[in-house]
Order: structure tokens, then C-alpha cells, then sequence
């Protein structure tokens, strides 16, 4: 499976806790081209994570891009490790 050889092998996780992990998530979301994944203004940062399995992502704030997310990349990962409980932020991510 190239998803858990390419990102979650090289971090030392077992291939049970992926199955597990991938039986809890909410499945596979298809996205179009010029679709939104996430709204500004309407989705906050680090309330889930999210994997890009094919494609590439361009998340933008503020019509400001902020980087290009690429197959089996995190899709989340910078809004996720700017995450604060205490501040509220939204992102937009446009595939």
C-alpha cells in the first residue's frame, strides 16, 4: 500500500495501527478540479487531519497562496501544527 509505505512506515508505525486508524476515518472524499476542500471562513484548522492520495492541493489564505500539497502529503499538517484551541483560524485549500 503506497499510502503507509510513503508516510506512516518511515515514522515507525505498524502496519495494524494503520489499518486501524484507516477503519476509523470518514473514507475516501473525491475532489474535482477548481473544488474547495476546505472553505475559509467556515472550516477550523485542526479539528481533523486529511491525506492527499492523488492530485495536488493548493491551500491559499486570504486568496494568498501558502503551499502546494502533493500524494501522500497531509493535507492539514501546517494549518494542523498552527492550530491553537485558544485562536480561532480558517483556511482554504482548492484542489
Amino acid at each position: 500500500m503506497p499510502l503507509y509505505e510513503m508516510l506512516f512506515a518511515p515514522m515507525n508505525v505498524d502496519f495494524k495501527t494503520f489499518k486501524d486508524l484507516m477503519s476509523a476515518s470518514n473514507g475516501i472524499q473525491k475532489i474535482e478540479a477548481h473544488d474547495l476542500f476546505a472553505f475559509e471562513g467556515r472550516r477550523n484548522a485542526g479539528t481533523e487531519l486529511s491525506v492527499l492520495l492523488s492530485g495536488k492541493l493548493v491551500a491559499t489564505q486570504n486568496d494568498m497562496t501558502l503551499h502546494t500539497i502533493f500524494p501522500c502529503q497531509i493535507m492539514d499538517s501546517p494549518e494542523w501544527e498552527a492550530y491553537d484551541p485558544n485562536i480561532k483560524r480558517t483556511f482554504r485549500i482548492t484542489a
